[in-house]
């Protein structure tokens, strides 16, 4: 039982990204709609939603919270890519900020603490505990599994970024 105690707080920190995400978008959401004056109808929501991208990346933040009902090796590589994913996100994010403003403010210094938490969590899923009595994972398969998740987390966080940043993508998403 002490071994599913570290797995724990990994699935806390899944929990709260995955309510502070919702959160965030629900303000903007919100928001929009105090702007512009909408009303709150289904249709207005809809549209709302849809024109304006809130949700765009609902199904990467979602897969995760599924992942944690289930203890096997496709869930632990789900976990993994999300935390790589998320890190390179915090790093894009940290550079960006840094690059444009020399200055350390209160944005910047809560990207870092943030960033302590995937590396946190990616740690204790690498424990020889944890991948092997938890996911049933053998340890000369472990590298391998997290070169693809880092590889996979890297290139959805640089397909989110092409897609949030590029004017040819808008009409997909």
């Amino acid at each position: 039982m002490k071994k599913l105690k570290q797995v724990y707080i990994v699935y806390a920190i899944i929990l709260l990204i995955f309510v502070l995400y919702l959160t965030a978008n629900i303000f903007r959401l919100v928001n929009i709609h105090d702007l512009n004056g909408f009303s709150y109808s289904l249709k207005s929501i809809y549209r709302t939603i849809s024109v304006y991208g809130i949700f765009k990346s609902f199904v990467i933040f979602m897969i995760p919270v599924v992942a944690i009902f289930y203890k096997n090796r496709l869930t632990w590589v789900l976990i993994l890519i999300y935390f790589y994913f998320l890190f390179c996100r915090i790093i894009a994010n940290l550079l960006f900020y840094l690059t444009f403003d020399d200055e350390l403010d209160v944005f910047t210094v809560i990207l870092i603490a943030f960033l302590i938490l995937p590396l946190l969590s990616i740690y204790i899923l690498n424990k020889t505990r944890t991948f092997m009595s938890v996911y049933g994972l053998q340890k000369k398969s472990l590298s391998s599994y997290n070169l693809m998740a880092f590889i996979l987390g890297y290139g959805m966080s640089l397909l989110l970024y092409i897609i949030q940043n590029s004017q040819y993508f808008s009409s997909f998403f």
